[in-house]
């Protein structure tokens, strides 16, 4: 995980936007009227998320992955308590520690002359070395944090009422070695990508049309990587869709993810690799991506067509095993918690449990 931030501005507005990174990063004046403005929008949020269910699942299904003394565990807001605590030195300490010259990346693009280039050498001459020792990207969780939740297991997060589940399926994958990422990014397409081609989305969405949408990904924000994928199923058939995935991962982690499957949907990938990379913003997002994830999206797709349909099918059975498989389900606990009792252990929750808010009183 780590800080960004961006901005998109017409090239002859960048004198001004370098004085405001330039205030931002290097002098910041953390108003103490501003910060309980702040203080109060993000409790707001966190009391408006108690309705946003895709929140909800991805972040149970992250507290399920990692564990809630994670940072991956926690939503990164904190919690109503946490919130109403932090104070202005909390804030500096903060600056203090990420917003230093060590490990910064700048990416720039766009109607620019050399001088920008100078400008952004002095932007980060001027920031502070790094305080509170070195910071280095490397796993938080514990050794052999992989294995110690065994799966499948289902996180339900009680919303009484509800005539729509919504869906989190995932696992933690540890680092995969840049050599592979093209193999993985077709095993992903073929099973998960968000494509009318992939094995969930064939069988759970067109064949039968029990969820609006499904699709999965990996997630690079942090070197404790973790795959996942989403869907909403109405509740009646919101169980017997996430019955169906299960069955799919082990359908793939026998060997059985099909050629022709696998052949068009990397197919697919490539003819859409030019429209990954044809704008300024996408590529500076690229570029940043590679810079902070060691993901390069460009070097992914012009390695596709060198992964042979084995490789392929070997990761994919390495990679989907049942075992290794969390679920959290949004939905209402009423008419389906012993439904899902059937898919794995269960641990009941609810929104505001989650997100951190007090117990109410009996």
């Amino acid at each position: 995980m780590y800080p960004t931030t961006d901005a998109t501005v017409p090239a002859t507005a960048w004198p001004a936007l370098l004085s405001l990174l330039q205030e931002g990063l290097t002098r910041p004046a953390f108003s103490p009227n501003e910060l309980e403005s702040l203080r109060s929008e993000v409790a707001a949020s966190l009391v408006a998320d108690i309705d946003e269910d895709d929140w909800l699942a991805e972040l149970g299904l992250r507290r399920t992955l990692f564990g809630p003394d994670h940072p991956l565990g926690r939503d990164p807001r904190g919690t109503p308590g946490s919130i109403a605590n932090v104070d202005r030195a909390d804030v500096l300490r903060y600056h203090h520690r990420h917003f230093s010259s060590k490990g910064t990346q700048v990416v720039i693009g766009g109607g620019f002359d050399t001088l920008a280039l100078r400008d952004i050498q002095g932007l980060l001459d001027a920031l502070p070395a790094p305080q509170g020792g070195s910071r280095t990207s490397t796993s938080l969780a514990p050794p052999g944090a992989e294995s110690t939740a065994r799966g499948p297991s289902v996180f339900f997060i009680h919303k009484p009422g509800l005539s729509q589940a919504t869906v989190a399926l995932g696992h933690r994958t540890g680092a995969l070695p840049p050599e592979k990422h093209a193999t993985y990014q077709t095993m992903n397409d073929a099973f998960a990508g968000w494509n009318s081609g992939a094995l969930l989305n064939h069988e759970i969405r067109e064949s039968r049309g029990w969820t609006y949408y499904v699709g999965g990904e990996l997630n690079l924000e942090s070197p404790d990587r973790w795959w996942s994928a989403e869907m909403a199923p109405n509740q009646e058939v919101a169980i017997a869709a996430c019955s169906l995935a299960l069955a799919l991962h082990r359908e793939v982690a026998d060997g059985r993810l099909a050629d022709a499957r696998i052949e068009r949907c990397r197919e697919a990938r490539r003819r859409s690799a030019p429209f990954l990379a044809d704008t300024i913003g996408k590529r500076v997002d690229q570029a940043l991506q590679k810079a902070t994830t060691g993901w390069d999206s460009q070097a992914v797709s012009a390695a596709l067509s060198t992964r042979t349909l084995d490789e392929v099918r070997e990761l994919a059975t390495e990679f989907y095993r049942p075992q290794n498989l969390h679920l959290t389900i949004v939905g209402d606990a009423d008419s389906l918690l012993e439904q899902a009792r059937t898919l794995g252990d269960v641990t009941l929750s609810t929104p505001e449990a989650l997100l951190g808010f007090p117990e109410p009183k009996s």
